[in-house]
């Protein structure tokens, strides 16, 4: 549920709205466990506002990051949170090819890389493409190692990912949005 908070009489619609959940899934014999939602409010603004809900006699948290879809939203609208956390997924994954591919032939380095590593970094970028420099460079500096590894090389992976004919994050990125 969402709506713009403007005044005292937005913040009791949402909790009208809630009972009214709360009593349809009563009738229909549904139980929805309200000790797993949360709340959060996302503004741009320094003030801390804290709206108070309830679900089933139970007081919803409120949050200033939480996941939906496999997406972290901050409170805030920044994407630091959740860029951390594709990035150190992706770190995971690739280092664990990396140790079970050590001796496997560049092809099967870069299907594993393709199927495995890179999808965790643009999982829902429709939704979140980073704008920030230090954002985008730490997505990057993954699928350069990840080049590297491929190749078998030690020298720069810039050069490397031309070689493999790999476009960049931000580029793939960009398409997206058109």
């Amino acid at each position: 549920i969402y709506r713009k908070i403007r005044n005292n009489s937005d913040v009791d619609a949402i909790q009208t709205d809630l009972n009214k959940i709360y009593n349809w899934a009563l009738m229909h014999r549904m139980k929805i466990n309200g000790s797993k939602s949360k709340s959060i409010t996302f503004c741009k603004t320094r003030e801390e506002t804290s709206l108070n809900y309830e679900f089933s006699g139970v007081v919803i948290p409120q949050e200033q990051c939480c996941k939906y879809l496999g997406v972290y939203l901050n409170s805030k609208l920044s994407w630091g949170e959740h860029v951390d956390n594709v990035t150190g997924k992706a770190w995971r994954a690739l280092h664990f090819i990396m140790r079970i591919l050590r001796k496997a032939s560049p092809k099967s380095r870069e299907i594993a890389y393709l199927t495995l590593v890179r999808p965790l970094m643009e999982y829902g970028t429709t939704c979140w493409d980073p704008y920030r420099i230090y954002q985008i460079n730490s997505l990057e500096r993954i699928q350069y190692r990840a080049a590297k590894f491929v190749k078998g090389k030690r020298e720069d992976g810039n050069d490397t990912i031309k070689e493999l004919k790999w476009e960049t994050l931000e580029n793939r990125r960009r398409k997206t949005r058109i």
